[in-house]
């Protein structure tokens, strides 16, 4: 389970890369979060985690 402050550090990287990459599909934006996610040495089910709450976070925003 995530911690509140991973959950806060995966939505603002989330944010960073959806304004960094606006033209991206979902898949390839999903894809750079799962990447930087990766990088910053975090589990696999961390990843999946996280990737579900960006997923929520996606569908809010737009």
């Amino acid at each position: 389970m995530l911690t509140n402050q991973e959950k806060d550090e995966v939505i603002y990287l989330a944010r960073q890369i959806m304004l960094s990459y606006r033209n991206a599909e979902w898949e390839g934006w999903k894809q750079l979060v799962e990447d930087e996610l990766l990088e910053r040495g975090w589990s696999i089910e961390k990843q999946q985690e996280a990737l579900k709450l960006v997923g929520l976070f996606k569908k809010k925003t737009l």
